[in-house]
């Protein structure tokens, strides 16, 4: 019986069932098993197995259709059978009739059209999308030069209106008619805010169609944030703010960044902590090293980010919806360049918030980056 089991274990074609005198099932082969709802005992319908084990010519063999119910169909299906008596056990062996496999072809080969059919309706469905992503490419690739075009020609004048505006409010005359000094200072903040606005759209046209290339240079980077706040000084004073920077890193390490577009990162980082700080109060930035990552964080004293809009502040036209009491007007395009510039570097930048305790925004700056200009911003 050992043999036989083994003989019949793997068999694909064949099926061997073994049962003792009672009925009781001893063995049935992988492929016996799978055309059984449950058991042989349930499932065994012609000849039925009371028929079998209680048939009186017990030493003969006993041949003919053996029909089972099926776990794969509805319909039960019949085997060419052989049933043989041999001592104690009872070997049932079945193989496909010539009707069934017929049928069992003609399901396949259904199947398969099917699958077919499904083919080639995705490939189809692929081709549309592949047509609609390549149209929706091109119209991206047209609203950048649109933005680029009409940012550029925007920016003179505009740039005019603030210059004249700049110099009205020089103008001894402005002192005496305070309604008149009022409304140039309104032209001039709006003027300012619409430059900066056009200068944002400029960077994110030329981010999105790939245009903006890194010009790296070998910078010692303590010295380098220095001077960068520095020169933001001028703009504390208006509200009596102090930028401190606390530095563990050394005056020599040198790295390789972009001055000018780096300048703009930290720039607009510290211009937004100004912003949105309480005035008499210390705006710390830290520079220091982890895990091969220059680190650089500017923590203001503002309100801080609303937890709702943590995890989205980066994104393009975000804003934080701070208090109304800040009156500073955001382009909401600040955050999303500078991500996209530190990206650029092989960096990463991260904010940290506890709301009502001010917001601190972190950059990571690798060490060594490696080809600065490959694959900078993976949009085109």
């Amino acid at each position: 019986m050992e043999i036989l089991e083994k003989l019949f274990a793997d068999r694909t074609c064949t099926g061997l069932a073994i049962l003792d005198r009672r009925g009781q099932t001893i063995f049935l082969n992988e492929f016996f098993r799978k055309y059984l709802k449950t058991n042989l005992q349930e499932n065994l319908l012609s000849p039925p197995l009371e028929k079998i084990v209680l048939n009186p010519q017990a030493e003969e063999s006993i041949s003919g259709y053996i029909t089972l119910g099926s776990i794969d169909s509805k319909e039960n299906i019949s085997f060419k059978g052989l049933i043989l008596y041999s001592g104690e056990h009872i070997y049932i062996v079945i193989e496909p009739d010539s009707k069934n496999e017929k049928r069992v072809s003609a399901k396949l080969a259904s199947l398969l059209q099917e699958n077919t059919n499904l083919r080639r309706e995705l490939i189809k469905k692929q081709k549309i999308t592949e047509s609609q992503l390549k149209t929706i490419s091109e119209i991206n690739e047209e609203k950048n030069k649109f933005i680029g075009f009409a940012a550029h020609d925007l920016r003179n004048p505009i740039g005019l209106t603030v210059s004249y505006a700049d110099m009205l409010l020089t103008e001894p005359s402005c002192e005496t008619h305070p309604e008149v000094k009022e409304m140039i200072e309104e032209i001039y903040k709006q003027g300012e805010f619409s430059l900066r606005l056009i200068n944002d759209l400029l960077d994110i046209s030329k981010i999105e169609s790939g245009t903006l290339a890194l010009q790296p240079e070998k910078v010692y980077y303590k010295e380098f944030v220095d001077q960068v706040i520095s020169q933001m000084g001028l703009f504390t004073r208006h509200k009596n703010l102090t930028l401190f920077h606390s530095s563990e890193l050394s005056k020599v390490l040198n790295v390789e960044i972009d001055p000018d577009r780096y300048s703009q990162v930290l720039q607009n980082l510290i211009t937004n902590a100004i912003n949105y700080s309480e005035s008499n109060t210390v705006i710390r930035i830290k520079s220091f090293s982890e895990d091969g990552f220059i680190c650089t964080s500017i923590i203001d004293t503002g309100p801080g980010i609303p937890s709702d809009k943590a995890s989205e502040i980066f994104e393009p036209f975000c804003i934080s919806g701070v208090s109304p009491g800040h009156k500073y007007k955001s382009t909401g395009l600040g955050l999303t360049i500078v991500k996209k510039i530190v990206a650029a570097h092989k960096g990463n930048i991260n904010v940290k918030n506890e709301e009502g305790s001010g917001a601190c925004f972190t950059i990571l700056l690798p060490i060594d980056p490696q080809s600065l200009n490959e694959d900078m911003f993976g949009v085109k």
